[in-house]
């Protein structure tokens, strides 16, 4: 079998993470200039502009959530960011591994998150304590204070050693995939033979459209005010999309089943429910004006009138 050496030839925190999970995914994000998208870049640099301003440059707290700062060390403790390198070293392989972390004192590793949290951030806390060789560890989020997360050295689950680091980068040479949390928003996943299995082209888009409608609401929930009509033009444009995928899929698909794909399953049911029939033809308002809404027929009390029973297709997602 023929390894292809990825374009980065060291591992960083992020793409630990990431790969530790699926190293196919680690493969791609090495070859890749940028593994962010340009909304999340934009908020995380927000945030860490800020903290970088406060601890770096003396600078007023007055942006910082009250949250953070009460969590966050003093400034006399805090040790100035640089990037650090150490070399992993596990059955006569040896890796180059990099990374800047956030904040750092003399025992602890501060890592500032914006949005929602995921457990790859955590991976990224721990590789950062094994990097830097710290006993303790801080995750904490600019917009949820419940998810503020500790992990101390030696966590069963979340261990990270050069054993461990060395198997990570093998997946990610070897290019191995694997089903996991990131796969809903995993940039190759329609290629990935683990992710589309017996689903339809359509049926990943519409897991796809559903996975980022979700992040659209939350985000829209927490940045109201400064993203709040890109957001909403964004978020109806998908739900547009959405809705044609469902009636594609179901017109595609008539009879009930459930499709697997990683991260979710689509259920195609049958529901009855009344419709007006494909060939109405509504009655004009002269002949029969209780059924109309000056100018526009009334649908709801048409369909009384004169519906039909009919089963129709239904897609729910998991």
């Amino acid at each position: 079998m023929e390894i292809l050496l990825p374009k980065k030839d060291y591992l960083s925190a992020t793409r630990f993470a990431k790969a530790i999970n699926c190293g196919l995914l680690g493969y791609h994000l090495s070859n890749e200039k940028l593994n962010i998208p340009d909304k999340v870049f934009e908020r995380g640099k927000i945030l860490h502009d800020m903290i970088d301003s406060y601890f770096q440059l003396g600078q007023d707290a007055f942006n910082i959530p009250k949250h953070m700062l009460e969590g966050m060390p003093d400034r006399k403790e805090v040790i100035p960011n640089r990037e650090y390198t150490k070399l992993a070293t596990y059955n006569n392989r040896t890796l180059k591994c990099i990374g800047t972390p956030d904040l750092t004192t003399s025992d602890k590793v501060y890592e500032f998150k914006s949005g929602s949290h995921s457990e790859w951030h955590i991976w990224q806390l721990a590789f950062y304590m094994w990097l830097m060789e710290k006993p303790y560890g801080k995750l904490m989020y600019f917009d949820h204070p419940e998810l503020s997360f500790e992990l101390k050295e030696g966590r069963e689950k979340y261990i990270v050693n050069e054993e461990v680091i060395i198997k990570c980068w093998v997946n990610i040479l070897l290019n191995t995939p694997s089903r996991s949390y990131l796969c809903s928003s995993c940039p190759i996943k329609k290629t990935c033979p683990e992710w589309k299995g017996k689903a339809s082209e359509e049926m990943l888009d519409l897991v796809e459209m559903n996975s980022k409608k979700k992040e659209l609401e939350e985000m829209k929930d927490h940045y109201m005010n400064n993203f709040l009509n890109p957001i909403n033009e964004q978020l109806s444009e998908i739900k547009k999309k959405e809705a044609e995928l469902r009636i594609k899929i179901a017109k595609e698909n008539p009879t009930p089943n459930n499709y697997d794909i990683a991260g979710a399953t689509i259920s195609i049911s049958k529901r009855k429910t009344i419709e007006l029939p494909e060939d109405f033809v509504p009655p004009s308002y002269e002949q029969m004006p209780d059924i109309y809404k000056q100018p526009e027929l009334d649908k709801k009390k048409a369909t009384e009138r004169f519906g039909i029973k009919v089963e129709k297709p239904t897609i729910t997602i998991r």
